[in-house]
């Protein structure tokens, strides 16, 4: 229990510092949010399949990796300054509804969203390894692109279309149909970057309380 909750303050602690500085630093447009989040999706690929085959080989490496990120932070000056650009044209119609509506409803697509995510990834876990490693590509290209779609053509658009996605993903595809599979597994995908961008403006553009109500339901969701 001890060292699974040191895994878990240091996990929150990377979203809610990481996380908080992208946020803060692209004024909260949900193009850098996808793409900051995507590499998670190759990240908890390369452990499990470190974990499973090659420890001894990823320990060493990833201790190298630690190493390099702590020496680059500490010879540089962070700049505390927030360059929060003005992206009105991302004021869509959620900044017309009161914010505590706003915030639990993007909550609820998070729990929903991790729990669809689980219940898909269970019924697919007998997949052979090419399988596996095409849903974390499928998966990153998803949170890359669902980002920037959103930035293009309204984030409210790519979530609803996101949420579609993920309840057939969920309740009408087998992963025996893998063309129909990935291509929803893609399109469930693309809520990542505008729901955190929403959360980030009906916080008052707080990160880390964005950051941190994104964590809560990844949570929740995945309890369910």
């Amino acid at each position: 229990w001890g060292v699974l909750a040191m895994a878990c303050v240091g996990n929150a602690l990377f979203h809610l510092t990481a996380g908080k500085h992208v946020l803060e630093t692209h004024g909260g447009r949900s193009g850098p949010m996808g793409l900051f989040i995507a590499t998670g999706a190759l990240g908890l690929m390369a452990g499990q399949v470190g974990a499973a085959r090659a420890a001894a080989v990823c320990l060493p490496i990833f201790a190298a990796g630690l190493a390099i990120l702590v020496a680059l932070a500490a010879s540089r000056k962070w700049n505390s300054r927030n360059a929060r650009g003005d992206f009105s044209e991302q004021a869509d119609d959620g900044s017309r509804l009161a914010p505590i509506m706003v915030i639990l409803g993007l909550w609820g697509i998070v729990a929903w969203r991790s729990w669809a995510a689980l219940a898909a990834g269970g019924r697919s876990a007998g997949g052979v390894a090419l399988l596996m490693l095409l849903g974390a590509a499928v998966t990153f290209a998803g949170k890359v692109a669902g980002g920037y779609l959103a930035e293009w053509l309204g984030r409210w658009k790519v979530t609803v279309l996101s949420v579609a996605g993920s309840a057939l993903l969920v309740f009408f595809c087998e992963p025996s149909w893998p063309l129909a599979w990935f291509v929803l597994l893609f399109v469930a995908q693309l809520a990542t970057g505008p729901v955190l961008s929403l959360l980030y403006d009906a916080t008052a553009r707080r990160g880390g309380m964005a950051f941190g109500l994104n964590c809560f339901g990844l949570f929740t969701g995945s309890l369910a």
